[in-house]
């Protein structure tokens, strides 16, 4: 079975979700959710209301910041003690002396992810991925090392899962620009192309697809890739890829146990943001309506309508005002009512969306107290939601980070292959931030020594693994900053020998100088011993 034979025979059961996700977009951001035959030539509907939009676009920027922090790497990767107590005994060393050197290895790992994501603009794209969440509950994410990251929407592929939720089957279609397409592409287009191969603005158009079909090997214990065009498998497309280094990442907001495709947030509120939409409709319509002015004037009276029309402000004109009179709509109360309605729909809305809260500051620097706050936040207002995502987004995509910064073409990223034995722990959501805490005990700790046990017991403290550790904490990179105490015990010495030369200089010289003279004396008398 080919990868398009197979693509629409899942379409079905996606069609279902898809239009769901379309008529949510309707209320918030249409053009997230387009119709079928769409393209950049098609308009949509604007809402009367705008809460909607609002909304999602607050949340979003809300998951963005505290699952992929500005300042901070989004997953801390460390070293289980079993496999830290392991690597001691092999090097000879105790765990403690170690992990602190682990600490700092992992830690330029991560900074060295941090890099990549600032470089291949990752939040950029993440933006509309967690906004396709919000609002259709589904998204797929490519992570590559080249091109950094790629969204794919609901209507561009189908998945198929287990009865625990993992992905078995999937299928991404995606259009072909025959302008850009690799020459192995248009050499299996054959002669199935349009007839007008040019759009208006000379274009190269195809109308076929290219399919990527993805399939999990439960014998083999990996996915298997291969991508098919023009019913044709494409040559060099075959690959294969472990559970934990899976590059395609199928991402659901929420799920009901047994369903291929996750629900969105919006549907939980759809009914607050239709009946706001509808209010908010009528309203401006009536508002329109009775917004309008409209002299009536009695026909027959001695008030000539023209003449009233013509005037300006305070001229005299002949006129009865018994004859006059504007034209009214007694809506008020029902407009009221209705306004009232929209209010506490508003209302409920804006906690729904979080937009009652500002935790973060403008202008200023983004703290990991603030981010940590944040990320509790959510978590609580969106019943766990925060703590799916560290499990089912944050940490694969940390995962496939990893996983293609290893490989050749990561060229400036790539990071080294791992000793055996170091298998690192990645961790994720609110736990990840935990550095600005270890930072904290330290200081704690220290000012606890001082204030109880008083400035002296600070001479028992090692000062080269203090800095280390708080380097560590501070996420930084003291490579050939600190010296070592080798290096410092040679400079002492140094010190000490100029200080004796100094103080013992004159008798010194002296002393150098009489050993001198009596040193070429004896040579001389050995040189001549008959005089």
């Amino acid at each position: 079975m080919t990868a398009s034979s197979r693509y629409e025979a899942l379409s079905g059961k996606r069609n279902t979700y898809l239009e769901r996700a379309r008529s949510c977009a309707k209320l918030t951001i249409p053009h997230l959710f387009p119709l079928e035959g769409a393209n950049e030539s098609s308009t949509y509907d604007t809402p009367y209301q705008s809460l909607g939009a609002r909304g999602v676009n607050n949340l979003a920027s809300k998951l963005l910041l505290s699952l992929f922090p500005v300042n901070a790497p989004f997953a801390r990767m460390q070293l289980g003690d079993a496999e830290l107590d392991e690597l001691a005994q092999a090097q000879g060393a105790s765990g403690d002396a170690l992990r602190t050197v682990v600490a700092e290895g992992l830690m330029k790992v991560e900074n060295r992810m941090k890099r990549w994501m600032e470089a291949k603009t990752i939040r950029p794209i993440m933006d509309p991925v967690f906004k396709h969440l919000i609002v259709g509950g589904n998204v797929c994410l490519l992570v590559d090392a080249v091109y950094g990251g790629r969204m794919f929407s609901l209507d561009k592929y189908v998945v198929r899962r287990d009865a625990t939720g993992f992905v078995t089957e999937a299928v991404i279609k995606e259009g072909v620009d025959l302008d850009n397409a690799p020459p192995e592409i248009i050499a299996l287009a054959g002669e199935n192309l349009t007839s007008d191969r040019s759009d208006a603005k000379g274009a190269s158009k195809s109308n076929l697809f290219l399919y990527t079909h993805i399939k999990w090997d439960a014998k083999a214990k990996q996915y298997k890739v291969q991508q098919e065009f023009n019913n044709k498998k494409v040559a060099g497309s075959e690959g294969s890829y472990p559970e934990n280094k899976m590059p395609f990442l199928f991402l659901r907001w929420s799920f009901v146990d047994g369903e291929d495709y996750g629900r969105s947030y919006i549907e939980q509120y759809y009914g607050d943001l239709m009946s706001l939409e509808t209010l908010t409709k009528s309203v401006t319509l009536a508002s329109k309506v009775t917004g309008k002015a409209v002299v009536l004037v009695r026909p027959g009276g001695v008030t000539n309508a023209r003449t009233l029309a013509k005037a300006e402000t305070g001229d005299v004109v002949a006129g009865s005002l018994d004859d006059v009179g504007m034209l009214q709509f007694d809506k008020w109360a029902d407009l009221r009512a209705s306004m009232e309605m929209i209010k506490s729909l508003e209302q409920r809305l804006a906690f729904a969306f979080l937009l009652n809260s500002a935790i973060q500051r403008n202008g200023d620097r983004v703290t990991a107290e603030e981010i940590r706050y944040m990320a509790g936040e959510l978590d609580d207002a969106l019943g766990g939601t925060y703590a799916m995502f560290a499990q089912h987004l944050q940490l694969p995509f940390a995962k496939a980070v990893l996983s293609e910064l290893q490989k050749p073409k990561a060229a400036e990223f790539k990071l080294p292959a791992l000793p055996n034995g170091i298998n690192p722990v990645i961790v994720t959501g609110i736990e990840a931030l935990g550095r600005g805490h270890d930072l904290q005990k330290l200081d704690v700790f220290l000012g606890g020594l001082a204030q109880m046990l008083g400035p002296q017991a600070l001479q028992y403290l090692n000062i080269g693994e203090y800095m280390s550790r708080r380097a560590v904490a501070l996420d930084l990179d003291i490579s050939n900053l600190i010296r070592s105490e080798e290096e410092i015990a040679a400079e002492r010495q140094q010190q000490m020998q100029l200080e004796m030369m100094n103080r013992l200089g004159p008798q010194v010289i002296n002393q150098a100088g009489g050993m001198m003279k009596q040193d070429v004396a004896n040579q001389a008398q050995e040189g001549n011993p008959s005089g």
